[in-house]
């Protein structure tokens, strides 16, 4: 497995509507971590839970393809995935998730470390903030982030998938 850093088409709140409008689907995909929603078109995703979510608060008008989340999620749990992240998001969350992608596969860093990476090392309390803000688990890979005493620390979808998550990796590396 490797690293990878996705292009991230930042969208406006008029964008973003455009493209719930036109474009935006969801559906539920099987991964080697259990099921995952995914919000997403054909060339990018804006979402991925690892829990099942319908994403309708977003829009009421999102139309389901689970076979679009499936063929997705295959390719993103074989870092295969060649696809988008589209995205709002503050310039210090834009910082803040693009050093999350050079994290290497199967490594971790503290928050601090985050902080230092990105030229703002007093800031590890708002980088905290901008990782809690990601809604695309696994891309944005928040899980490699863990507190500097080296505990797992807090994770959106709970410190057991951050842990099994960190492990899988582990795994999939060797």
């Amino acid at each position: 497995m490797k690293t990878v850093a996705y292009k991230i088409n930042r969208l406006n709140e008029e964008g973003f509507q455009q493209w719930l409008r036109n474009k935006a689907q969801f559906g539920f995909a099987e991964t080697p971590l259990g099921r995952v929603s995914l919000c997403c078109d054909e060339a990018s995703v804006l979402r991925l839970s690892f829990t099942e979510e319908s994403f309708q608060d977003l829009s009421q008008s999102i139309k389901r393809n689970d076979q679009l989340a499936q063929q997705h999620a295959d390719a993103i749990f074989q870092s295969a995935f060649t696809g988008n992240l589209s995205l709002m998001a503050t310039d210090f969350q834009l910082a803040v998730w693009q050093a999350l992608m050079n994290i290497p596969f199967g490594e971790t860093t503290s928050y601090q470390g985050l902080a230092e990476s990105i030229g703002r090392p007093m800031a590890s309390r708002a980088v905290a903030t901008a990782i809690a803000q990601n809604r695309c688990g696994f891309l944005i890979p928040c899980h490699r982030v863990i507190k500097k005493n080296g505990e797992i620390g807090k994770f959106r979808w709970g410190a057991e998938m951050k842990r099994r998550l960190l492990d899988w990796e582990v795994q999939a590396k060797r």
